[in-house]
């Protein structure tokens, strides 16, 4: 009996507040207007057409999708937000349906619009200092064929589709293909940044290290975790970390890697994992390309191993005395 009423007790301590469940009206509402048009840009200088929202692919991307079915996948539901992180949440625009066994492709393209909203009890404010929208970072594989050819070449060889780049911030480069602007992280020395990044692909999987830096993992697909530090980090397509930068390097120009495997590089010419990459800019430094060599990363990375990150330390200790 004693037992049975330890165990009520217990409930009741864990017990969520009535006013838990219950609907909060939003504080503010946001009306965002999209103009979806067909248009012909070059990401990665290879003009195609493509489906644009307000113009833009980088932060509402697009791309031709023959894909697997994977976390983050756009034929599921939206990736929600932790209320607590207020992590970027992807929702798509265009859903896929299934064409094949494990694998699906779109009709037209698939879309996906970024929202990022602003938490001002983030528990995790106190580990940066710069959070904002210019603090995204979005990967992701580019296709030059439209997602009609791609899967007729599936079906009729049963290889599925290698990309032809990444793209970081929606701009790449592939072999033998025009010297696109690197996309550009400016940063100031001694500031510590939260970048949230993205991998957007169908199937790529990218692996995004610093060159001369460390990123310190506190959030992984909208879940807040105890702070770790690594020096390279694998991003599966839907993937989301939110990762901390301390720019405390000297005043130079440093190489963002992001290379990425998807399939067997040799079925397409065109892809040059190296060329996968961003420029990070500290303030003062010229505005050229860094100095060091383009790389694949570290050589003997201290990288992420998903199985060892775990949630905070509890906030509240509970001691239970149970007399039998």
């Amino acid at each position: 009996m004693q037992l049975l009423f330890a165990s009520a007790a217990l409930l009741a301590l864990l017990r969520p507040h009535p006013a838990v469940g219950a609907a909060v009206a939003p504080k503010r509402v946001r009306d965002i207007t999209l103009d979806i048009v067909n248009t012909r840009l070059a990401p990665d200088g290879f003009e195609r057409s493509v489906i644009t929202a307000n113009g833009q692919i980088s932060t509402v991307s697009s791309s031709p999708r023959p894909t697997h079915s994977t976390k983050g996948h756009p034929s599921l539901p939206p990736v929600q937000s932790h209320p607590e992180t207020a992590s970027p949440t992807m929702f798509p625009l265009l859903m896929t349906r299934p064409e094949h066994s494990g694998t699906t492709v779109s009709s037209a393209f698939n879309m996906w619009m970024l929202t990022k909203t602003q938490d001002p009890e983030d528990p995790l404010r106190s580990l940066y200092d710069v959070d904002d929208e210019n603090t995204i970072w979005q990967v992701g594989d580019w296709w030059h064929n439209s997602s009609v050819a791609l899967l007729a070449g599936y079906v009729a060889t049963g290889i599925v589709p290698v990309s032809d780049s990444g793209t970081f911030n929606g701009v790449g480069r592939f072999n033998g293909g025009p010297e696109v602007p690197f996309f550009v992280q400016n940063v100031q020395q001694g500031k510590r940044y939260r970048f949230r990044i993205i991998n957007q692909s169908a199937r790529n999987v990218f692996t995004i290290s610093v060159d001369s830096h460390v990123l310190t993992i506190i959030e992984a697909d909208g879940e807040a975790v105890t702070p770790m530090t690594v020096d390279q980090m694998d991003l599966l397509a839907g993937q989301r970390y939110s990762v901390v930068l301390t720019a405390n390097q000297p005043v130079a120009n440093y190489w963002i890697n992001a290379p990425y495997v998807g399939g067997t590089a040799s079925r397409n010419p065109n892809q040059n994992a190296t060329l996968s990459r961003a420029i990070l800019r500290y303030a003062g430094a010229p505005k050229a390309d860094p100095a060091g060599p383009m790389t694949l990363g570290p050589v003997n990375p201290n990288a992420l191993v998903e199985a060892n990150l775990r949630p905070p330390a509890p906030t509240i200790n509970i001691t239970l005395n149970l007399v039998v």
